[in-house]
């Protein structure tokens, strides 16, 4: 009789275990997916934004349009890699350099 209540233990530890295991992996499909969301909808304001800084323009950026650029919200990249959330800083205007 304690062999069965044993077993009966372990089946039990096993499938809970496994039921929170794939909650678990539910979970986070579930979040890289809204921020893959976030990603490129911040990725679209990205680069409506910077599209006046185009590297193929011509001339430099006018004062207003550096100031214009900067005043973005930096807080709509945060879900941006690393890599991309400097991008605010480089539209300092000229007296901020």
């Amino acid at each position: 009789m304690n062999d069965f209540f044993g077993a009966v233990a372990v089946v039990l530890a096993a499938m809970i275990t496994g039921a929170g295991a794939y909650v678990g992996v539910s979970l986070r499909r579930q979040l890289r997916t809204r921020v893959s969301e976030r990603r490129l909808t911040a990725y679209a304001a990205l680069w409506q934004v910077t599209r006046k800084a185009a590297p193929s323009r011509q001339d430099s950026l006018t004062e207003a349009e550096r100031m214009e650029l900067f005043e973005v919200r930096r807080d709509d990249f945060v879900v941006l890699p690393r890599r991309f959330r400097h991008v605010h800083d480089l539209w300092l205007p000229e007296y901020l350099l």
